[in-house]
């Protein structure tokens, strides 16, 4: 998953890691939910 061809670094982008979290933290949420009651 290397893209190095697009210039991304024009300026600093805390989106992706914004949603890189959400989606840990949706991840991490949901196995607790399914390891949880077991």
């Amino acid at each position: 998953m290397y893209i190095t061809s697009a210039p991304v670094r024009r300026f600093p982008v805390p989106v992706f890691t914004l949603i890189e979290l959400l989606v840990v933290i949706a991840i991490i949420a949901i196995l607790a939910s399914l390891l949880l009651p077991a």
